[in-house]
């Protein structure tokens, strides 16, 4: 995974973050080498925004709506973007570190060369995306739902997938020996070629109708 590099220095303080998207939109300019700490702003409508190297911190943007809108090279920290749609979005070298994302929709998109740390997207809903080379560290992607999604070359370290949901996604050379799968529902077809330890394969043999005694 490429890390995600900003230079603090470099960004220009941005004091809302739905006026810099109105300017964008007149414009046609993308978001770029922006700072938004301690913003917070709901309901915001953005739609094929670009935000570039650009850094939310300590935001609070709940029940908004980034639609068909990229972001590159671009850090979220200690947000709180619940109930957020993100859907036909694209994130390429993005960091989320410390966020809230409860119930957030992120239905075809794409995150690649991301991680996303220490997070809460319980009841997230990933339908018809693409990850490749994500790293998923010390989060909770609790009953949530992930669908019909293509994931390579990714990382799992210590994420509860409890109760979630995998259909039609290829679990294949995915290592969840760290994480907490109990309850998953998954096709038995997409559990070829995953990744788990002794007692996760116990619980998942219930899915062939094995019986272990």
């Amino acid at each position: 995974m490429k890390k995600t590099v900003i230079n603090m220095d470099e960004l220009e303080k941005g004091i809302s973050i739905k006026e810099d998207i109105l300017y964008s939109e007149n414009n046609n300019e993308e978001v770029y080498k922006k700072l938004y700490e301690k913003i917070e702003e709901f309901d915001i409508i953005a739609k094929n925004i670009d935000f570039t190297k650009s850094v939310f911190l300590k935001c609070n943007c709940q029940n908004s709506k980034f639609y068909q809108c990229s972001f590159t090279d671009t850090l979220f920290e200690d947000c709180d973007f619940s109930n957020v749609d993100f859907g036909q979005a694209s994130f390429l070298r993005v960091s989320f570190k410390n966020c809230k994302m409860m119930g957030s929709k992120f239905p075809d998109t794409i995150i690649y060369d991301s991680e996303i740390i220490e997070s809460n997207l319980m009841y997230s809903n990933f339908s018809d995306m693409k990850w490749k080379n994500l790293n998923i560290e010390e989060s909770n992607f609790e009953v949530s739902s992930i669908t019909n999604g293509s994931i390579r070359n990714c990382k799992f370290d210590n994420v509860n997938f409890q109760k979630s949901q995998f259909f039609q996604t290829s679990l294949q050379k995915l290592d969840f020996r760290t994480c907490n799968i109990d309850g998953i529902t998954v096709d038995v077809k997409d559990l070829r070629g995953m990744i788990v330890n002794e007692w996760q394969a116990i619980e998942l043999s219930k899915l062939l109708g094995i019986i272990v005694k």
